[in-house]
């Protein structure tokens, strides 16, 4: 046991002792502690003392989160608290196009296209952070990882145990009652970073007829006479995206820059 939980195990114990009234707020990894409204502690019981920061201090990667956080907040009251739910595009087939795939020779090449920083990049095309914001982080790649985690970060869910003079409060089966807390506002906008991102790949497999080779979240591939319309589409829209020259190596292996990949069965027997 380490000293954060300890010590939060006898703030628990102290405050059945004197019959205390508490709320005890659980946010990811910390827990807060209130009496009277008043945060009076807060404890970390899985602090571990080594973290992968890219160089980062951590007063930086905390100060870049609450940037994030300030960012949305702002977006969230420009819009008077009504965020406009973004539906979800349907594709009606697989993320690996085997039929396309198997009309390739061996040896033969094609092009995957990849958003640059894409929920970063979603967000600022939503409008969620600002341009300067924007600017100032997209090409700093210490940063590159809390870009990823930075909206699904501020947007964790928040569970609550309730003390009454002393003892939890608990339910009808006598386990502590922990109530979980939402931002709805916070939900809907990391919901439509996230399909707005996904829509990209799925409306440019529309685009070229679904005549592509694989898709996911942020990426598509396509043969290479259809190169040139995915440029045209993804400049159209002003999206920022890097380019992989990747070719076939056999009729279920292909080579994505230095890896090798390869294909999930169920995708080729799906296709015989």
């Amino acid at each position: 046991m380490n000293d954060e939980r300890f010590f939060l195990n006898e703030t628990e114990n102290n405050f059945r002792k004197n019959k205390v009234s508490a709320r005890f707020l659980q946010h990811r990894r910390k827990t807060f502690i209130f009496v009277d409204g008043r945060k009076i502690a807060t404890y970390n019981p899985f602090k571990t003392k080594h973290i992968d920061s890219e160089n980062l201090s951590k007063r930086e990667i905390l100060r870049f989160f609450g940037v994030v956080r300030k960012e949305v907040n702002t977006y969230i009251k420009d819009c008077d608290y009504s965020i406009e739910d973004i539906k979800q595009l349907n594709l009606t087939t697989k993320g690996f196009n085997y039929d396309v795939f198997k009309e390739l020779s061996v040896g033969e090449s094609f092009w995957a296209y990849d958003l640059n920083s894409a929920y970063w990049q979603i967000m600022y095309r939503l409008g969620i952070i600002k341009k300067g914001i924007y600017e100032k982080y997209k090409t700093d790649r210490r940063y590159r990882r809390y870009k990823q985690m930075s909206i699904g970060l501020v947007n964790a869910s928040k569970k609550c145990r309730y003390m009454i003079e002393g003892d939890f409060v608990r339910d009808c089966d006598s386990s502590e009652m922990i109530i979980e807390e939402y931002n709805e506002q916070w939900k809907q906008v990391y919901k439509n970073v996230r399909v707005a991102c996904y829509n990209v790949p799925v409306s440019i497999a529309e685009f070229v007829n679904n005549h592509y080779i694989f898709y996911n979240q942020d990426a598509i591939a396509v043969p290479l006479d259809l190169s040139e319309n995915v440029k045209s589409f993804l400049d159209d829209n002003e999206l920022e995206y890097k380019m992989q020259l990747c070719e076939k190596v056999s009729d279920f292996e292909y080579t994505l820059g230095k890896d090798t990949r390869r294909i999930p069965t169920f995708y080729a027997s799906e296709s015989f």
